[in-house]
C-alpha cells in the first residue's frame, strides 16, 4: 500500500508532466528541475520558473488550495503558478476536473481551517487572475485519479 506522501508526490509528478508536455508542444525550452527535494521551483519554461500544483479542486468552496507556508512562493511575479486538478473524488462531474490553469501573482485568495483543523489558502478559481489552459488528456486524468485522494466521500468525512 502506497502511502500518502508516496501518492501526492506521484501525483505532483504527474502533474509536472502534464505541464511540460504542454509547453513542450507549444515550442517552449523545458528544464526540469533535478532535485526532488526542491521546494522553490519544479521546472523551468523559456528560462522562467514555473510552479506546478497538482490536486483535487476545492469543490464546496469552487477554488484551487494550497498551504500558508507557500503563498509567498506563489505569488512570487517571477515565477509562473500552474495547477493541474484531478477529478474530486466525490463530485466526479464538477466542470473543474483535470483541468490546467495558469494563475497570475495578483489573484484574489482566503484563508480558511480544515474540519482536521488545518489552515489553508483559497484561490478562487472564477476570477480573472485564474486562466483556464485547458482539459487534460482521458489517459492522464485516468492516471492521476489513481493517486489523488481526498478525506471526504460522498461530501462526508471519511474514517
Amino acid at each position: 500500500m502506497k502511502t500518502d506522501t508516496t501518492k501526492m508526490k506521484q501525483l505532483g509528478d504527474i502533474g509536472e508532466k502534464i505541464v511540460s508536455n504542454y509547453y513542450s508542444s507549444k515550442g517552449c525550452v523545458i528544464e526540469i528541475s533535478i532535485n526532488p527535494y526542491d521546494n522553490q521551483k519544479d521546472l523551468k519554461v523559456d528560462g522562467q520558473w514555473v510552479e506546478v500544483k497538482t490536486q483535487q479542486p476545492h469543490v464546496k468552496l469552487r477554488a484551487l488550495t494550497f498551504q500558508p507556508n507557500q503563498l509567498r512562493k506563489c505569488r512570487n511575479p517571477n515565477t509562473r503558478l500552474t495547477f493541474v486538478t484531478s477529478e474530486a473524488s466525490f463530485s466526479p462531474t464538477y466542470k473543474w476536473n483535470n483541468c490546467f490553469f495558469e494563475v497570475d501573482s495578483d489573484f484574489k485568495y482566503f484563508e480558511y481551517t480544515t474540519k482536521e483543523d488545518v489552515k489553508m489558502i483559497g484561490i478562487p478559481i472564477e476570477q480573472p487572475s485564474v486562466k483556464f489552459i485547458k482539459k487534460v488528456e482521458k489517459r492522464e486524468a485516468d492516471e492521476m485519479k489513481k493517486f489523488a485522494q481526498s478525506n471526504y466521500k460522498n461530501g462526508r468525512r471519511k474514517y
